[in-house]
């Protein structure tokens, strides 16, 4: 089957690795997330130099292209340009998206994290493909996270891109007893998922199949 680079409509659920909650390579990790069906996964890893960095991600890519599952690099411009990742994530720290976009080119998708309302707003303008909002509910992945949004910019960012071709993605907390709640605000919305996932209690392949499950019903 030949690869697609493009980023999947929603609703779908976005995988996204963590090796410290895991205590898995990220391959191991993406091997599991497609096994459970996954059609998005991000590589993160705030905590490894380059060179271990762009081992896992030609590892992650190889086993996202055999699924035909998109593969998405964070945060490392340089890198998501020499292997020709899928998809480039950046966050509002990171290089700007138009700086971006001269480097990796106008085929690599590009998705910017938000955090507020201003942010979200400024990245409507920007050359991406998908926007990212978030911490829905709060997270525990970062070392110091943004506040919460908030539930009346979720659902003003999901009426914004309604007839928008850019994705919405909704990221922060979002777990199966909350999922809901995000869909019944944003039922078109991509939902990204790391610690109710990745976290080692859980079976990764399992958790990936039962948000899908949720998230298609």
């Amino acid at each position: 089957m030949p690869h697609v680079r493009e980023f999947p409509k929603g609703p779908e659920l976005y995988c996204i690795t963590d090796a410290r909650l895991s205590g898995l390579p990220h391959d191991v990790q993406a091997s599991q997330m497609i096994a459970g069906g996954a059609r998005i996964i991000q590589l993160r890893d705030k905590d490894i130099d380059d060179q271990a960095f762009l081992s896992a991600a030609t590892s992650c890519q190889e086993r996202c292209r055999a699924a035909n599952a998109l593969f998405v690099v964070n945060d490392r411009v340089e890198i998501a340009a020499r292997i020709n990742a899928d998809a480039l994530h950046l966050g509002q720290g990171d290089i700007s998206p138009a700086k971006a976009r001269a480097i990796v080119g106008n085929e690599m998708i590009i998705g910017v994290s938000t955090h507020d309302h201003a942010q979200f707003h400024r990245a409507l303008d920007e050359p991406v493909n998908y926007i990212a909002l978030g911490p829905v509910f709060g997270t525990t992945t970062k070392a110091r996270p943004d506040p919460p949004p908030g539930m009346d910019l979720v659902r003003e960012a999901a009426e914004t891109l309604r007839h928008d071709p850019r994705p919405l993605v909704l990221i922060g907390g979002i777990n199966a007893d909350n999922i809901r709640e995000v869909q019944d605000l944003a039922p078109n919305a991509i939902l990204a998922v790391i610690g109710a996932i990745v976290s080692k209690t859980f079976s990764i392949e399992e958790r990936v199949r039962l948000f899908r499950g949720i998230i298609h019903s």
